[in-house]
């Protein structure tokens, strides 16, 4: 094999802050998922008058499910977390919107 067609490797710390990014990611697209799913406006306060916190709703989703994710995993706090970690988080988060959607539908 020659050495263009070689794999590259990639360092630990980018896989860390990829899998970082990739769960940051995700958390915001599930957090908008269930602002539409409970049908509420991004920019009300439904939620974040059940004592969430956050100044909008988007927020407030984003709070939620980080603190959701949080719980299920680990024991560690995030800032802690390892690679594995951050990818567990990220391939469990359709769960936890369902969880939070079943939680919030028909009153919050």
């Amino acid at each position: 094999m020659s050495k263009a067609a070689q794999p590259y490797q990639v360092l630990p710390q980018r896989r860390l802050g990829d899998a970082k990014e990739g769960l940051n990611d995700q958390v915001n697209r599930a957090a908008n998922l269930l602002i539409n799913r409970l049908g509420i406006n991004r920019a009300g306060r439904e939620l974040i008058n059940t004592g969430r916190r956050g100044d909008e709703q988007l927020v407030a989703c984003v709070h939620t499910h980080q603190q959701r994710a949080q719980e299920e995993l680990s024991e560690t706090q995030r800032n802690e977390w390892r690679t594995e970690q951050f990818e567990t988080a990220t391939a469990e988060l359709e769960d936890v919107l369902n969880t939070l959607t079943r939680r919030y539908q028909g009153g919050y």
